[in-house]
């Protein structure tokens, strides 16, 4: 991938994820002049962001690539590094699939998978930890 931020460039993303809401079917984020501090491409990006929770300031967040509308380095340390807008390859899902799980306890949740995978849950250990057992057993009922 050409010109893909390095470790230490402050970029601009701005992304348009799934929501876990049923009324609501993305989320919209941009973080500003964030610093890259890891990244795994072509699945991820990950830069730190000022959250502020009680006992901590800093957060890093790993933004997944396809989810990114928008990626531009706005400085750059690196000798050969480039500002500006950067191309994305084409990764967005091709396939999205709303799949209904029944719970533990008889409820029934929402999980949306996008090319065969899970990626959000309607249920209160989605919304708090991000993962949940109705991920894996959507994926294992699709396949």
């Amino acid at each position: 991938m050409q010109n893909m931020p390095k470790i230490g460039d402050l970029v601009k993303i701005e992304t348009k994820s799934p929501s876990n809401l049923l009324d609501v079917e993305f989320n919209y984020r941009t973080y500003e002049n964030v610093p890259v501090v890891a990244h795994d491409y072509p699945k991820t990006i990950s830069v730190q962001v000022d959250i502020q929770y009680p006992g901590f300031i800093h957060h890093v967040a790993e933004i997944p690539l396809k989810w990114i509308e928008k990626l531009t380095i706005v400085e750059t340390n690196w000798p050969k590094g480039k500002r500006g807008e950067v191309k994305l390859p084409d990764i967005r899902p091709h396939h999205k699939e709303v799949v209904k799980i029944t719970g533990s306890t008889g409820n029934q949740y929402v999980v949306v998978l996008e090319d065969d995978v899970a990626y959000t849950c309607t249920c209160p250990g989605f919304y708090y930890r991000k993962h949940c057992r109705h991920l894996a057993e959507a994926e294992a009922q699709h396949k």
